[in-house]
């Protein structure tokens, strides 16, 4: 038998088989599926996923059987509410990479001031180079972070847009 993995559908489909009096028998029946298809929505390495329906009849069918809870339900809605958080994680994080590139932008900018001043030397461009140089550098993250072509950084089309 596989381990299941915890906070996954894989684990809360065998809590629920678990508590089943006949177990996939009565998951059968909840579900008019049959019991290699159940066992496949249970296996992480298959590609068979449970929908919305037979879910919420096999939570049904746990309740039934005496079971607390609704173990699918339940694991659908903190896979909804750790989407949330990692969304919020990156615009967080992206909140951050904005005002460094905020900062080294205007250290650059004052720096390429100074170079440009009458009586400014090799000294005060060696500095606008760097400070120019370390703010490229912050840009780099921000902009991997909304490269329309990286799905896993993309923003959101409605959250691109300003409000009405």
């Amino acid at each position: 038998m596989k381990v299941r993995a915890p906070l996954t559908t894989d684990q809360a489909l065998s809590r629920i088989i678990g508590q089943l009096p006949r177990g996939y028998r009565d998951a059968e029946e909840a579900t008019d599926r049959s019991e290699s298809y159940l066992r496949a929505c249970g296996d992480p390495d298959r590609r068979e996923r449970l929908c919305f329906d037979d879910a919420i009849a096999l939570d049904i069918a746990f309740q039934a059987a005496g079971g607390e809870g609704s173990p699918l339900a339940e694991h659908f809605l903190l896979r909804v509410e750790m989407g949330q958080l990692a969304r919020f994680a990156h615009r967080f994080g992206l909140l951050e990479k904005t005002e460094q590139v905020v900062r080294e932008s205007g250290e650059a900018s004052a720096a390429l001031i100074r170079a440009c001043q009458p009586g400014a030397g090799p000294l005060e461009q060696r500095e606008a180079f760097r400070e120019l140089v370390e703010a490229v550098e912050a840009m780099k993250p921000v902009i991997a972070a909304l490269d329309p072509d990286n799905p896993i950084h993309a923003i959101d089309e409605n959250e691109a847009r300003a409000p009405p």
